[in-house]
């Protein structure tokens, strides 16, 4: 049985964004709803119109809970694509940071990575591909390779991840 698990931090983090969006979406509504509220309350006082009040002030308060746990799980995700191109690339984060994040070990050198079958480094700015052992940087420009599995990884998608892990957009 494989235990390795294949995450796509591209994906991930664009899942991330759509739900910031949509609480950020739902928020401004759940805010407008309670002042349109409070405004009708002066053309509408009656029995009915304070249990109706209660009852937006419930929905509201669920949806300022949903509201925390969904930007707690928005970090989270970002937290696992920052540690899925980690992984994908088989760099330590201090290949990046200069720390091990954890790991309290030296970076390893890169000339004893053993890459697996169908692993190659590749550059999105030369479109070119690089064994390990010729480092993390690309032999032409200079900007940071990414792994890429031919064997279960489609072009655009290492596109996509060279793009994230140099700082630059489609």
């Amino acid at each position: 049985m494989d235990n390795q698990a294949y995450v796509d931090s591209v994906r991930l983090r664009a899942f991330a964004a759509e739900l910031a969006g949509f609480v950020s979406s739902t928020d401004r509504c759940a805010d407008l709803v309670v002042t349109k509220l409070l405004a009708l309350g002066q053309a509408w006082e009656d029995a009915e119109y304070l249990e109706f009040k209660k009852q937006i002030v419930l929905i509201s308060r669920r949806l300022s809970d949903f509201s925390a746990e969904a930007n707690r799980l928005t970090g989270h995700l970002l937290q696992q694509a920052d540690a899925a191109d980690m992984i994908n690339q088989r760099l330590p984060l201090s290949a990046v940071s200069g720390t091990t994040a954890g790991w309290n070990r030296p970076v390893q050198n890169l000339q004893d990575y053993e890459p697996e079958e169908g692993e190659v480094f590749f550059c999105g700015g030369c479109k070119r591909q690089q064994l390990p052992s010729e480092g993390i940087r690309c032999k032409l420009c200079g900007r940071t390779t990414v792994s890429w599995h031919i064997n279960r990884e489609q072009a655009d998608d290492v596109m996509k991840k060279w793009q994230f892990a140099n700082g630059t957009s489609a």
